[in-house]
């Protein structure tokens, strides 16, 4: 059960920084003024970041199967 909660939060978590659009006004760029980076964020940081989130939860989610494949 922990484990569907926690690839759950990290597939929310890649579509946010993946797919929301990266603008001055945008929820990513005021979390960082708020953590006091004060430079616009390339979008470029938002897919990379996006796509970590997304291979993380895919990993969790298969884990058993490459557990398998490894051995």
């Amino acid at each position: 059960m922990l484990k569907i909660i926690i690839v759950s939060i990290l597939t929310l978590c890649s579509i946010f920084w993946g797919l929301f659009p990266a603008s001055e006004d945008s929820p990513h760029n005021l979390i960082a003024s708020y953590l006091g980076y004060t430079n616009e964020i390339h979008y470029s940081i938002y897919i990379v970041v996006g796509a970590m989130f997304y291979i993380s939860a895919a990993f969790l989610s298969q884990q058993n199967n490459i557990q398998y494949m490894w051995k």
